[in-house]
């Protein structure tokens, strides 16, 4: 009997202790859970934070070299639609007689209309967003006619101190004018990715050919003139990528510049048997250029690309490009034209381009 009452004691003595082990145990496990909770959570506000500064800035992916940029291949098409401008663009000129009998001429201009023209751009920026290189080509093929009936004398031409006078200088009639401007201008850059910019720097090939003509009812051979340059220089340029909230839409604005160092002529002739010809040319002649873009990129990720459309408003501002035909001095001399050659004046461009691109 006391045997039996000595077992059953040291059994409510095991259960009792085995009661107390599970429950500090329980007690420990849920003192463990609850802090590698707390630390999990911890970590996930920290991964939260960092994705919505990550939203904030653009930043599209963990691919991304710059913000809403991936690296590899691109290429850009861009529908260029510009305006050309001149210092000095006159089609002709009219000797208006006034009564005191003074002569005062009256510069009838060019009025040029928005074209279209294509630019390519292919390039290659490293993955690490180091360091690329491209190759950029515009040409441009734009031209200007006026035609206007002239009840006084008009006045159209080259002329100089060589004494030779290629012109017009008829009365009371019809006179047709065209200018016309090709340029091929091609770019060989680096490229650095520096944060939300991109460094180039390169060379430029620039070829250049304006054409200028004349006639009239009472000179139908007329007159016409060539004004050609052709270079190389130095180009840089800065671009800046900015993404905004919405993270497929970016603000970015381009800026470029470069010098031109090559040899320009100018030949004027009329359309005569024998002509009366001009011929002047500049060995080491300068060209220098501005450009200017602001705009807005939208992109959309595909399979294994990235496609982006680019719109942007464009300005160019070209340094002693030349225009068509110099113009007059008035000191009361109708046949004394002015004695520089048409590359003295100044060119400019402003209008829109509309791009398509795609990185692979």
């Amino acid at each position: 009997m006391r045997t039996r009452t000595r077992m059953l004691a040291a059994a409510a003595m095991a259960a009792c202790a085995l009661t107390w082990a599970g429950t500090a145990r329980a007690q420990s496990v849920s003192a463990v859970a609850y802090s590698d909770m707390m630390q999990r959570l911890n970590v996930l506000e920290a991964r939260q934070a960092d994705l919505e500064n990550i939203a904030l800035s653009g930043d599209c992916g963990a691919n991304s070299c710059d913000p809403c940029i991936q690296g590899g291949w691109y290429f850009l098409y861009e529908n260029v639609v510009v305006k050309p401008h001149f210092t000095r663009d006159a089609a002709f000129y009219v000797l208006d007689d006034v009564a005191d009998s003074n002569d005062s001429f009256r510069e009838v201009p060019f009025d040029w209309d928005y074209a279209y023209s294509p630019r390519f751009e292919l390039g290659y920026v490293s993955t690490d967003c180091c360091l690329g290189g491209r190759i950029r080509y515009w040409h441009l093929d734009e031209s200007a006619t006026i035609s206007e009936n002239i009840a006084e004398n008009v006045i159209a031409g080259f002329g100089g101190s060589d004494g030779v006078d290629v012109s017009l200088d008829e009365s009371n009639g019809v006179i047709t004018a065209s200018h016309s401007v090709n340029l091929d201008v091609l770019d060989l850059e680096a490229t650095a990715v520096r944060g939300n910019f991109t460094y180039s720097g390169g060379v430029r090939y620039l070829a250049m050919n304006q054409q200028y003509s004349a006639v009239h009812t009472n000179d139908p051979a007329g007159i016409r003139a060539r004004h050609d340059f052709e270079g190389f220089g130095p180009v840089v340029g800065i671009e800046g990528f900015f993404p905004s909230r919405w993270c497929n839409i970016s603000f970015f604005t381009k800026a470029r510049g470069s010098l031109l160092y090559g040899d320009s002529s100018l030949r004027a002739q009329t359309n005569e048997s024998p002509p009366n010809v001009i011929d002047r040319s500049v060995n080491g002649d300068l060209i220098g250029i501005g450009e200017l873009q602001i705009g807005l990129d939208w992109r959309r990720e595909l399979a294994y690309s990235t496609f982006f459309v680019t719109a942007a408003l464009e300005g160019q501002y070209w340094l002693s490009a030349g225009t068509g035909q110099p113009g007059l001095i008035e000191d009361g001399d109708v046949g004394n034209y002015q004695d520089e050659s048409a590359q003295n004046a100044n060119m400019g461009f402003v209008g829109a381009t509309i791009g398509l691109g795609l990185i692979y």
